[in-house]
């Protein structure tokens, strides 16, 4: 089963290389906050949220849009 996640994830990775997408590690949660709110007054729109149990603790994700393209959160 080892084969089929090391070529789902270089699936993934090219994925995001063709449509200019980034992921960001290990960033500390009060550092990603901070960008956050920067990048959102800054123009940019907030689309979706990871709101698990867990969020902002083991794990936090965002998805941003530039000006109307945002979906509501």
């Amino acid at each position: 089963m080892d084969w089929f996640a090391r070529f789902t994830r270089s699936v993934a990775k090219h994925r995001f290389r063709l449509l200019g997408l980034a992921t960001i590690n290990d960033i500390p949660s009060d550092s990603f906050e901070s960008m956050l709110r920067q990048l959102v007054a800054t123009g940019w729109k907030p689309g979706s949220r990871y709101r698990g149990i867990d969020a902002g603790i083991d794990y936090s994700r965002s998805v941003l849009a530039a000006g109307a393209l945002a979906h509501p959160a």
